[in-house]
Formats: C-alpha cells, sequence, structure tokens
C-alpha cells in the first residue's frame, strides 16, 4: 500500500472516532485530568507560560485548551476536519481560542525555530513515517525547546478482538461510540498492523530516533496511571501510556551567557568577555 493511501485510512478513522474521542476529553475537562495534565506537561516545558506551542495530532483540543488557559499561544493541527470541528467547539466552550489548522504533521507549513515547545498525545503510533515526522517537529522547535511525546506502545493492543471472559466491553460500559460501530472496526482493522510502528518496541524506539537527531532525550513510564481518568485507563491497560521528552540542543556559536553585567560572547571562531552592556 503506498503511503497515500495509508494516510487516507488514517483521516477515515479519525473522522469516524472525533465525537468519541470527544465525548472523552469533555470528561477530562470536567474533572481532576485538566489540572493533572497542565502540571505535567508545564513541568517538562522549557518555561512555565508565555510560550509558543505547537499541539500536534490535536484530535478534540484537550492539550491545546489548558495550555491556552495556562497562559500560552497555542496552534494546533490535525489531518482530519471533523477533529478540528470538535476542538473549536471544545474550546469555544472553554472560553480560550488556540489557532487551529488542518495541517499534515509530517510536512508543516511553518518557519523554522517557531516554537518553544511542541506536545502530542495518542499520535505517534499512527504516523506512517514517524522518523520523518520527528525530523519536521524538531526543525520547528527553537534551540532549547522540547518535544513532549505521550504515546503507547499500541501495535494490536489497541484493537483487541475480544475482552477477556466475563469483562464487559467499553461499549456496554460507556456505551457505543457515535456512528456505525461495524464502519469503526472494520476501518480498525484495515488499520492495524499497517502503521510503521505497529512491530517496534517503544519508547526504545523512539529515544534512538531523537538521539540520531541530535536530541537529549528523557522517558518517563506508566504516567497514564497517574494522569488519566477510569476510561483512558482502560483504553491503555494493554499498552501504558508513556513520555518520551526531547530537547533541541543550543547552537553554542549563537548563544550569549549574561554574566554580572556582562556577556559572554560565543561564536565558532572565540570566545570573548564583553562588558559593554554593563
Amino acid at each position: 500500500m503506498e503511503r497515500p493511501d495509508l494516510q487516507h485510512i488514517i483521516e477515515v478513522y479519525w473522522t469516524i472516532a472525533a465525537p468519541y474521542l470527544s465525548e472523552i476529553v469533555r470528561e477530562d475537562l470536567a474533572g481532576e485530568q485538566r489540572a493533572l495534565w497542565r502540571e505535567k506537561i508545564l513541568r517538562n516545558s522549557p518555561k512555565p507560560r508565555g510560550m509558543d506551542v505547537l499541539d500536534v495530532g490535536c484530535g478534540p483540543g484537550f492539550f491545546s485548551i489548558i495550555l491556552s488557559e495556562a497562559g500560552n499561544r497555542v496552534i494546533a493541527v490535525d489531518c482530519t476536519a471533523r477533529m478540528l470541528e470538535e476542538a473549536r467547539i471544545n474550546a469555544e466552550e472553554a472560553g480560550v481560542r488556540p489557532t487551529f489548522l488542518k495541517m499534515d504533521s509530517h510536512t508543516m507549513g511553518f518557519p523554522d525555530g517557531s516554537f518553544d515547545l511542541v506536545v502530542s498525545r495518542d499520535v505517534t503510533w499512527t504516523l506512517y513515517d514517524p522518523a520523518r515526522a520527528y525530523a519536521e517537529w524538531k526543525r520547528v522547535l527553537r534551540p532549547g525547546g522540547r518535544i513532549l511525546i505521550f504515546d503507547a506502545n499500541c501495535g494490536g493492543a489497541c484493537f483487541k478482538e475480544q475482552p477477556a471472559f466475563g469483562e464487559k466491553t467499553d461499549g456496554e460500559v460507556y456505551g457505543e461510540p457515535e456512528g456505525d460501530p461495524l464502519e469503526i472496526y472494520a476501518v480498525q482493522e484495515e488499520y492495524s498492523g499497517k502503521m510503521f510502528l505497529s512491530d517496534k518496541l517503544r519508547p526504545a524506539w523512539d529515544i534512538t530516533t531523537l538521539s540520531l537527531l541530535d536530541m537529549d532525550v528523557y522517558t518517563e513510564m506508566d504516567v497514564g496511571s497517574e494522569l488519566s481518568a477510569e476510561r483512558g485507563r482502560r483504553l491503555n491497560s494493554g499498552a501504558p501510556l508513556f513520555l518520551v521528552a526531547a530537547e533541541k540542543r543550543l547552537d553554542l556559536r549563537k548563544v550569549e551567557k549574561v554574566f554580572y553585567k556582562g556577556v559572554w560572547k560565543i561564536t565558532h571562531t572565540q570566545i570573548r568577555w564583553d562588558n559593554s552592556t554593563g
């Protein structure tokens, strides 16, 4: 299957799933998850507020909303118009105004170094070329900025065919998602196994790929247990949510470090002290 065809399947799946995921987002916004997620993201961000933030694969807008509320300028992108429609509705109800754009996360129309922070949740596993996407996310990041990737080692775990004996399905517990369930499951069946990362061990793959992009990387495992509501924990039970954080290294040829009343001038040819700024 050619990648454009695979991207079409991706867009069809998330279009169908948009109302269901938006319902989950509204539940999280009404509960303690709103504050828990905001604190988690800001604790791992390059600064606490006043950032230019890119929310990649924003879905129904959860990250876009909570980071806007925290005093940041947020641009959010998604590949499906239905997700963006849900995100705009949720943002309006929350009283914030992120900018929502339809865009492919593999090739984005932003200048180099546009953002302090790039965030994503449950996105990377769905990408047909995640290494290319990571390189693009790094490109639009400023030196010293960070990428925060919340994802899971999904593979086939996201498409369990049957619950364990005696276990209720998600539909029985929460109600079936809006739309034709047979249509959703049919797209899932076509979707599952075709993703590049469906047979990769993660977050090991992510750590290696981001390190090869010359980024400083750290990770936290099973963050979903502290951040997700019951439904989120249930949905991720077969593939615990992890955090991979990557920082774009500073270009020492351009760095100026303030020291008392002077400035260390660091270039590729010399380091000299300049106190003319005092």
